[in-house]
């Protein structure tokens, strides 16, 4: 075994061992044992934003675990290894890779814990209202654990290029914005950056009108059905998000003509995957583009 797989086991165990992982996983088995019938909720839980404490907490796991060798001095030390700083940074990725695992070990449970049939319900508080929620397919099951990788890789790539680890905490804004602005509430409508955003519900809406706010109003969604084909390709996205952000993290200190050519060739799916996107989703009538 080399010295970058054993740095990839060690990373892994040290991740496996962090409370604050499990702590990060309580927000998903809470809502499954709460949501009860309520299906626009279940809707969201399913397709992975049960997993949003865990994106940022593998983010910072990742990010310290990635400058651990700058925060102590002993780049020098390290360098004396068969394997250079790259492949060690790739490895400390592969190490928090597992969180994506865990993540999907989560994912089935709560699938087989919800039980969810061919339909989730009805919607309520829509225009038109009782529209058929339906249940969300395979692309949309994967979207959380892949958010999860995406994490790891921005994880990563703070932890190698970021002056300071103080930049971890300013991001948790971005994560807190992206789970309400543009997630649960849907404040946002369906718009040509939604599918650009890590989560993407697949709710194609506008957006929401009424006496939003007030404990005595109506807050209606309108809303025309569910997006079931770009989900495929923003699984892909994805993938092609968290190759670029481990390609570019493991630039820092040695670069090389192969590691430029695979961050550029990621970077070139993940445009190429953004612009299907763009083309092929399914736009709310009388939403500019």
């Amino acid at each position: 075994m080399n010295v970058a797989a054993s740095v990839g086991i060690v990373e892994a165990q040290r991740l496996m061992l962090n409370p604050a992982l499990w702590v990060s996983l309580v927000p998903a088995f809470s809502w499954a044992a709460f949501v009860g019938d309520d299906s626009l909720g279940e809707h969201f839980l399913l397709i992975g934003f049960g997993l949003a404490l865990c994106w940022f907490v593998v983010m910072t796991v990742v990010a310290f675990a990635a400058r651990r060798t700058v925060a102590s001095n002993a780049g020098e030390l390290f360098d004396l290894l068969p394997c250079d700083a790259s492949q060690r940074t790739f490895a400390i990725g592969v190490g928090g890779a597992a969180a994506a695992l865990v993540a999907l070990a989560v994912t089935v449970i709560v699938w087989v814990w919800r039980r969810p049939g061919a339909s989730l319900g009805m919607t309520t508080d829509t225009v038109s209202s009782s529209i058929l929620i339906p249940r969300p397919n395979a692309a949309q099951f994967l979207q959380g654990p892949a958010i999860v990788l995406v994490f790891v890789g921005l994880g990563l790539l703070i932890g190698r290029w970021a002056p300071s680890s103080l930049v971890v905490p300013v991001l948790l804004v971005p994560i807190l914005a992206q789970f309400v602005l543009f997630g649960v509430w849907e404040a946002g409508g369906t718009t040509w950056y939604s599918w650009l955003l890590p989560m993407a519900s697949g709710w194609v809406s506008g957006d929401r009108f009424g006496e939003c706010g007030s404990n005595n109003g109506d807050c209606l969604l309108p809303l025309v059905g569910f997006d079931e084909v770009t989900p495929w390709w923003h699984l892909g996205y994805l993938v092609c998000c968290a190759g670029f952000l481990f390609a570019v993290a493991s630039l820092a200190g040695h670069g090389g003509t192969r590691r430029w050519m695979a961050a550029g060739s990621w970077l070139g799916a993940v445009v190429a995957f953004g612009i299907v996107q763009l083309v092929v989703y399914e736009r709310f009538p009388g939403v500019a583009v």
